[in-house]
């Protein structure tokens, strides 16, 4: 455990900040949990995006095969329309 006075390194991603004990810790909380607020936002808009296209892919797919089944003379099924 850290004694008065002795400074302590917080890690940041992969960057070590030192913080003395004169330094304003609520500061520095609030700027780590800007950063992270602001990686989960990235990570999120990056999920979302990636499940727009496999959305969009699957809406391709299906219009393939329902354009395929009706080639072939397949009759519509109704749970498909």
């Amino acid at each position: 455990m850290a004694e008065k006075g002795d400074d302590i390194t917080l890690t940041e991603g992969v960057k070590k900040t030192p913080i003395s004990g004169n330094e304003d810790l609520g500061e520095f909380v609030h700027n780590i949990l800007k950063t992270t607020q602001n990686q989960f936002e990235t990570m999120s808009n990056k999920i979302i995006s990636r499940i727009d296209d496999v959305s969009r892919r699957v809406d391709d797919l299906e219009k393939s095969i329902t354009e395929l089944m009706n080639q072939a003379g397949v009759p519509p099924d109704e749970k498909y329309e």
